[in-house]
């Protein structure tokens, strides 16, 4: 068996032409007219090798310093009369409460509320003195900022405290005479 090898063909033949309506053309078939060019191979450079790859990550930008985290509602040792125990507490944070970053709130040592909203909602929270903190955590739960603690008195109605009773606003005995004006 005989084999017959070709060295490659390197050049590509290409034909340009000038069609009917004055556009040049380009072709690898001959037509009339047409003006055979020999395209060199392009330029090619052999680059060395950049090694293995190993991504390597952006460093992480530190966590941000808050300058301020404080409650602003309720103010430190009001008295807030609400006979439904509901009670809205806010919170101002500097810079603003970031991304990555939740905010807490305790009550009495509790957590009561968390999330990234600086306003929370308390439903029926029982009559007596309470405390409060805001806490400023990381994804992981770890501490950033604090607020300090303020304190509040929350009033409520109690069915212990009987209402006056409803009639004349007279003492027994009857109604007391009004003076004279000898």
């Amino acid at each position: 068996m005989l084999l017959l090898l070709m060295p490659a063909v390197h050049a590509e033949t290409v034909y340009r032409s000038v069609d009917e309506n004055g556009n040049t053309v380009f072709s690898d078939k001959p037509s009339k007219n047409a003006e055979k060019m020999e395209i060199p191979d392009a330029q090619t450079v052999k680059s060395k090798s950049a090694g293995k790859f190993k991504y390597t990550p952006p460093p992480k930008s530190p966590p941000p310093e808050y300058s301020r985290v404080a409650i602003t509602s309720p103010d430190n040792d009001a008295a807030v009369r609400e006979n439904t125990g509901n009670i809205t507490v806010t919170v101002d944070v500097e810079p603003g409460l970031q991304k990555q970053d939740k905010l807490q709130l305790h009550m009495d040592g509790k957590i009561v509320g968390s999330g990234d909203s600086t306003s929370f909602s308390l439903q029926n929270v029982d009559r007596g003195t309470h405390t409060l903190q805001a806490v400023v955590v990381d994804s992981s739960g770890k501490t950033l900022a604090s607020s300090a603690s303020v304190t509040f008195h929350l009033l409520r109605h109690s069915i212990l405290n009987k209402p006056p009773p409803k009639g004349p606003l007279n003492p027994p005995g009857g109604p007391v005479p009004a003076p004279s004006s000898k």
